[in-house]
């Protein structure tokens, strides 16, 4: 069984396929096809199960309601509610089953159990691949994956770190800040919060020095647009200038904010 940590970084690694995924359908051109490997990664995470019938990959899931849906790996992306044999008489039907004109009419027109294609499919599988991994985290929860942040950062391992700032921001939502505010070799991200206009003010923004492994809180409203406030966020981060939350401290922090934020944590992440 996997733990809160591992599911999680499980819908991280399925979103970020997913993002690929819709990318590749939504600048598709004659010359680019959708990007069936990273496609194909997501089916492998998810309740659908694999078969290769008739030179095609298909992926089939029985539902709580005795349904059969059937997902075909092509550049469509094709959805149908129907059986695998249905499927493959209107996909790739062989000479002998062309005969019939009930057969026949089939394989011209598929919208009676075609339910979606491309974009929309995937989003269906999405939401089924994610619904599956049951997100819901403890108080417990939390302590493990602080102090695997913690131990990380005191054995310098820079990659297992910025798997906790991953899992950080996912829980709380925290987004990276625009390139005006990034610092070279360094992980920058903060509470966003847009006013009416549209303008983009961080607070809370936690840092890490990658190369140096030094990790600070600056908890105060910084304005994205405001030239005097981002010279005085970078003097602030290079200079360790009126840095209150640093160190192993910042890791005491982040566990009493998820704590602290556990029901609205929850709510969020199971919304898929």
């Amino acid at each position: 069984m996997m733990t809160f940590k591992e599911k999680l970084l499980r819908k991280i690694s399925i979103d970020h396929l997913t993002k690929k995924v819709i990318e590749s359908i939504r600048f598709q051109s004659p010359y680019n096809r959708i990007d069936l490997k990273n496609m194909k990664k997501i089916m492998e995470m998810s309740p659908f199960q694999f078969q290769r019938q008739r030179e095609m990959n298909l992926y089939v899931l029985h539902d709580e309601n005795q349904d059969t849906w059937v997902m075909v790996l092509d550049n469509d992306l094709p959805l149908y509610k129907t059986s695998v044999s249905d499927v493959l008489l209107r996909k790739s039907p062989t000479i002998k089953e062309m005969i019939s004109i009930r057969n026949a009419i089939k394989i011209l027109n598929d919208t009676d159990v075609l339910v979606s294609k491309k974009e929309k499919t995937l989003k269906t599988i999405r939401h089924e691949t994610i619904k599956q991994l049951d997100l819901k985290a403890t108080a417990l929860d939390f302590d493990l994956i602080a102090l695997d942040g913690l131990q990380a950062f005191i054995n310098r391992d820079a990659n297992a770190v910025l798997e906790f700032l991953s899992l950080f921001s996912e829980m709380m939502d925290y987004q990276p800040v625009p390139k005006n505010m990034q610092i070279s070799n360094h992980k920058i991200i903060g509470e966003l919060i847009k006013d009416t206009q549209g303008a983009k003010t961080y607070s809370q923004i936690l840092i890490y020095n990658i190369v140096g492994n030094e990790i600070k809180i600056i908890d105060e409203l910084i304005d994205s647009t405001s030239k005097d406030q981002i010279e005085k966020f970078h003097n602030t981060v290079l200079y360790n200038k009126d840095i209150s939350i640093e160190g192993e401290m910042a890791f005491q922090f982040l566990k009493d904010q998820l704590k602290r934020n556990i029901e609205s944590i929850n709510e969020r992440i199971v919304q898929y």
